[in-house]
């Protein structure tokens, strides 16, 4: 292969455009079709942000599936599936125990409810304080990682191929913006299903080709095998391994319970059902959705190794991070047919737009019901809805300016360092296709003013003796996942050690951020729907407590990384590459690829805290709401415990077969009571503080 880096084409960015451009009709179709008679009118508040209630199960279950596969995922599984195996398919058994889950213990409380945002519940049962600390942290959480995704897939598919990225970072977020404005939750929802079509295409066309050039399925399967891939019995209960068979049942469960039972974005869209039963059915769906694309994407990454066992584009400096695999992988195997590379880049990109437009709708919404709609009572239908367009505008361009931000901050997909002696050498930003490299003490003995510049296309900015090293410009340089650094000569008789330090955006990145923010949340919603002697400073107690513990592990686990080893990466090879001074692009350099040194006292990660930081991200959620349940279950005996006879029917998971058929005329507070109006109504709030008082 050349080492030159892999280009889209004009047909590649026509085929781009037009999955954008089929995604804004959609967007405009849904707006048209729902507003009837007005461009700018539509039914009500209730219609924008959950279609009226009346969506049936197949789209609401494909547009759940949607959003779970962001562009992060569409790049992320398939390296990670070539870097530790087919075990990366037990996310499906994780997956598929959370839908049992949520269907059976979460939906009916919410559905019953009649509810738009799930923070309403939490008003419902702790008082308007815990549904406003509810809705800030899923706000800014959301703005966050929404801005994240944009970004993520731009500035990965900038390095790999080239791909301007503010100019696919704006119009994938202005465009997303401008349909979810216009058509709300229905065109949310419809433009998801065709960019789930679009994702899976894309991974179909990727693997039979990938297959064909790697002699066939049985090539492939026997080349996975060999290299340790297809590794389904990995049964270890060693919490440090970064995939397993345990990480994905249990804490990947607990992961996707976060995001299905307690994150706003989920919840809107199976509530927005025509019936309780077609929600569950919705949630199947997903399921079924999910396995399909998470397989496919999956094999792609077997496929990948199956092409690149001898010759793997990271070691052999042809990539510069484990994300840029894919993007590679499929110019590489597309590069005589134009136009199959913008399918994939329509696909990485359906995904991220599902998500944002998902995340643009569900901020709307939270703002609109939580926070803003207290103050709207007397204001007519019309301007509540020209609002909710507004708001949806407005977190757009919130989310766009988040990732420009993001984009600044100099985070790359791996955040790396040089070392010489101990001094050491940090990564600053660079111009385009370059990496740089500043020095805080590197110096040169006088006998090595002699060095010349090996490469024109190498710059080292030195002093005017040729003493001190300040910069170095590398064009590509040869990341490795291995432990043992890469030795190389810039100088006679003078080396530098480049080494791995902090992988900072990863697959795993999202889920980590999920586990953070979601994990506790959750444990608040466990502790509201099945402990009913949770009050409300139990409660506080039990969000502080997962939410401390959850941003602990993150920030530790960033500060002190596992190394690859503990997190069972498995092995690639570069020894095969054809010429490798040509393919690594920097003849300057003398590489040697050492083997690993033996293993000895790592004394920073077999005790202490360190070692903790060492598990896998999957258990970071599990962790959080597990101490939050367990912490506001301590506080609320402690401060006096919720008499179960003060909770209002409905609230409770226990009570639902009670009161499911209680007519809402014999109960003066029915589980079926429109959350609205209870809302909104400020004696209601005023009684329900004076009872919860009584109670304490």
């Amino acid at each position: 292969s050349s080492s030159d880096r892999l280009d889209f084409t004009v047909g590649d960015y026509a085929v781009f455009g037009t999955m954008l451009a089929f995604s804004m009709f959609i967007g405009v179709f849904q707006s048209l079709r729902s507003r009837g008679r007005s461009f700018l009118d539509s039914d009500s508040v209730e219609n924008f942000f959950t279609g009226g209630r009346k969506l049936g199960a197949l789209p609401v279950g494909v547009s759940l599936c949607a959003s779970f596969m962001s562009g992060v995922q569409v790049l992320g599984v398939p390296s990670e599936s070539y870097l530790y195996g087919f075990k990366f398919l037990y996310m499906c058994l994780g997956q598929g125990i959370n839908s049992l889950l949520t269907a059976t213990l979460f939906l009916p409380v919410y559905y019953r409810l009649n509810i738009t945002s799930s923070n309403q519940y939490l008003r419902m049962r702790f008082g308007r304080g815990m549904q406003l600390l509810g809705s800030l942290q899923f706000l800014i959480a959301t703005l966050l990682y929404t801005g994240i995704v944009i970004l993520a897939p731009a500035l990965i598919l900038n390095q790999a191929t080239g791909l301007n990225m503010w100019a696919s970072l704006i119009s994938t977020g202005l465009i997303c913006t401008f349909y979810t404005s216009l058509g709300g939750m229905k065109a949310v929802v419809w433009t998801d299903v065709f960019q789930v079509a679009v994702m899976f295409l894309g991974f179909v066309f990727i693997f039979v080709h990938g297959t064909v050039l790697a002699g066939g399925p049985a090539n492939v399967l026997e080349i996975a095998s060999n290299g340790s891939r297809i590794n389904f019995n990995d049964f270890q209960l060693d919490p440090q391994k970064r995939y397993s068979f345990w990480s994905f049942t249990v804490g990947g469960t607990m992961v996707w319970l976060s995001m299905y039972a307690a994150n706003q974005a989920q919840v809107q869209r199976y509530i927005s059902c025509r019936t309780e039963t077609e929600a569950k059915w919705a949630l199947f769906i997903n399921q079924l959705g999910l396995c399909v694309i998470v397989s496919s994407a999956a094999t792609c990454g077997i496929v990948m190794f199956a092409l690149y066992s001898h010759c793997d584009p990271l070691k052999s400096g042809r990539i510069s991070a484990p994300d840029q695999y894919m993007a590679y992988f499929v110019l590489d195997i597309f590069r005589e047919l134009p136009g199959f590379p913008g399918l994939f880049l329509a696909c990485a990109y359906g995904g991220t737009l599902s998500t944002v437009s998902t995340s643009i709708n569900a901020m709307a919404a939270v703002t609109m019901e939580d926070l803003l709609k207290p103050f709207l009572i007397n204001s007519l239908q019309r301007k509540q809805i020209q609002l909710c367009k507004l708001l949806s505008l407005l977190y757009g361009v919130g989310c766009i300016t988040t990732a420009a931000l993001c984009s600044l901050l100099d985070w790359g997909v791996l955040q790396r360092g040089l070392t010489y002696g101990d001094a050491a050498m940090s990564r600053s930003r660079c111009f385009e296709g370059h990496t740089c490299f500043k020095s805080r003490r590197t110096s040169l003995e006088d006998d090595k003013r002699s060095g010349r510049l090996p490469t024109s296309s190498t710059l080292f900015l030195v002093d005017d003796h040729w003493r001190t090293i300040h910069m170095i410009i590398l064009p590509h340089p040869p990341y490795s996942l291995d432990s043992a650094p890469l030795d190389f000569t810039i100088f006679p008789k003078m080396k530098i050690q480049l080494t791995d330090l902090t992988p900072l955006w990863r697959s795993g990145g999202s889920f980590t951020v999920m586990g953070v923010v979601n994990g506790p949340l959750l444990g608040t919603f466990i502790l509201g729907m099945f402990i009913p002697a949770a009050n409300k400073p139990g409660t506080f107690a039990g969000v502080t407590v997962g939410f401390s513990l959850a941003l602990w592990l993150a920030v530790g686990s960033s500060v002190y990384p596992p190394t690859p080893q503990r997190m069972g990466v498995l092995h690639t090879s570069a020894d095969f590459c054809p010429s490798a001074n040509a393919t690594h692009n920097f003849t300057m350099l003398t590489l040697s690829s050492p083997s690993p040194p033996p293993p000895g006292p790592e004394k920073s990660w077999t005790h202490g805290l360190q070692d903790f930081y060492s598990i896998s991200y999957l258990y970071f959620g599990a962790l959080s709401t597990g101490a939050s349940v367990l912490a506001g279950v301590v506080v609320s005996y402690l401060t006096g415990p919720t008499q179960r006879s003060s909770i209002q029917p409905g609230l409770l998971w226990w009570d639902l077969n009670t009161h499911r058929d209680a007519p809402q005329e014999d109960t003066g507070e029915s589980m079926t009571l429109n959350p609205t109006i209870v809302l909104l109504n400020p004696e209601n709030d005023v009684e329900k503080e004076q009872k919860s008082a009584s109670v304490l």
